[in-house]
């Protein structure tokens, strides 16, 4: 099976990751951003990383290297784009997410089972929610509505038609997915997108989230967490968070047999439920806070500041 491996500037991640993937059967690609021209710490780095990439050239099928600072979004696109110039299928792993061989044998199982099912858009390797909130905790898999881009797989043809969504991204209709849209969703992804599109938001997954969503798809997810993000921290691009937040997944589960499949292509609406709640916070509560923070930083910061100190 073949894996894209993306980094940028951790080399320590970088290498470790590559210590991993080239000891399994795959057809490894790497691509890797560099920095923008006056950045000279990230430039260090990027050397160092190049440096890595040099020691593990000939386990590695091809090597991609930016030729100018890309950024998340940007950056994201072009190295997927390119592996797929190479395969038709493809398993995606960032330089901060961890996996092992159950993930490698699920996604390959999943790509090969589910290629022609176009209501699939891709399969993911994380798992952020419990047992509890799953409608079938006893079945190997799920359907959700919610992308990840914390280890997945997808196909060529899918992407194809992301990249041609990006040239009508954010608007659509709110018809998919079918009894999600109340009017706090609506109001959460509407600002969600709209902020992408505007740049507040460097980022390619949620123009991913709207490519899947415009298409009507969904997310195979393990019921079983198959992958870690191990990159949060002051040096991370998006997740900064020095305490990582309670929902993150610390161990990948040790006994994952995909060995039931699904009785229907419908998603989970149960766990979707708590993902909306938990991890993407779109409650009414949720909004306001995020609300007023965007309106008055300066006391929403001294707040801030006044709860830890007490």
């Amino acid at each position: 099976m073949p894996i894209l491996l993306i980094g940028y500037n951790r080399p320590g991640m970088l290498k470790e990751s590559l210590e991993y993937l080239v000891s399994v059967d795959a057809r490894l690609y790497v691509a890797l951003d560099i920095p923008k021209p006056d950045d000279a710490i990230n430039w260090e780095l990027s050397r160092e990383c190049q440096e890595i990439l040099g020691q593990f050239a000939a386990q590695i099928t091809d090597i991609r290297v930016s030729d100018q600072n890309q950024g998340c979004f940007k950056g994201v696109t072009a190295a997927i784009t390119w592996a797929f110039t190479h395969e038709e299928a493809i398993i995606i792993l960032e330089d901060d997410v961890r996996i092992d061989e159950k993930f490698l044998a699920f996604s390959t199982q999943m790509l090969g089972k589910y290629m022609s099912e176009d209501r699939i858009g891709s399969v993911a390797a994380t798992n952020l929610v419990p047992m509890h909130a799953i409608s079938d905790p006893d079945s190997a898999y799920r359907l959700s509505a919610f992308t990840s881009s914390w280890g997945w797989a997808t196909w060529r043809n899918r992407w194809e038609d992301y990249l041609e969504d990006l040239e009508t991204f954010p608007y659509f209709d709110h018809t998919f997915p079918e009894g999600f849209w109340s009017f706090l969703s609506k109001r959460y992804w509407d600002r969600v997108f709209l902020e992408t599109l505007n740049g507040r938001f460097d980022a390619w997954d949620y123009r991913w989230l709207y490519s899947n969503w415009k298409n009507s798809r969904l997310t195979i997810v393990p019921n079983s967490n198959l992958a870690l993000n191990v990159g949060f921290g002051a040096d991370a691009t998006h997740t900064k968070d020095l305490i990582s937040p309670w929902w993150l997944p610390t161990e990948i589960s040790k006994e994952f047999l995909p060995k039931n499949g699904l009785k229907n292509l419908n998603r989970d609406v149960l766990a979707d439920l708590w993902m909306s709640h938990n991890h993407f916070r779109n409650k009414l509560a949720h909004q306001v806070r995020g609300a007023f923070a965007t309106s008055f930083p300066r006391v929403s910061g001294y707040y801030r500041k006044t709860l830890k100190r007490n």
